[in-house]
């Protein structure tokens, strides 16, 4: 149900972004769906070109999760998600810092911290 709200927030002026690996979610593929009817930017990060998503968003990205010994790994998605916020943080300095402060205060707030 969150999610139906949260769709029915978008606009074309929004950047929607789709996480999704291994198997996939129904959820997901409707909120990359939801994001092209809109004409909202829709960035998949996923694991395969053939990914359900890929096609539907305007932007994709791969990363691999093959791991040791036939395993699955999230190195690589979570290292894409950092390498990605990491290069927004960059552009929006002033804005990425203001964000972390907000963060750091509702941390001290709801005394989530265990030592300052």
């Amino acid at each position: 149900m969150d999610q139906v709200l949260e769709i029915s927030q978008l606009t074309r002026h929004d950047l929607v972004i789709v996480i999704t690996i291994w198997r996939y979610f129904r959820d997901n593929l409707e909120v990359a769906r939801a994001a092209r009817v809109i004409g909202a930017t829709c960035i998949a990060l996923t694991d395969s070109l053939v990914s359900p998503v890929a096609n539907l968003a305007d932007f994709v990205f791969i990363a691999t999760t093959e791991g040791a010994a036939h395993s699955r790994s999230l190195a690589g998605i979570v290292s894409l998600i950092d390498f990605l916020s990491t290069a927004v943080a960059a552009q929006r300095i002033e804005e990425s810092m203001k964000a972390l402060q907000q963060v750091d205060n509702i941390y001290r707030q709801n005394n989530l911290l265990l030592s300052d």
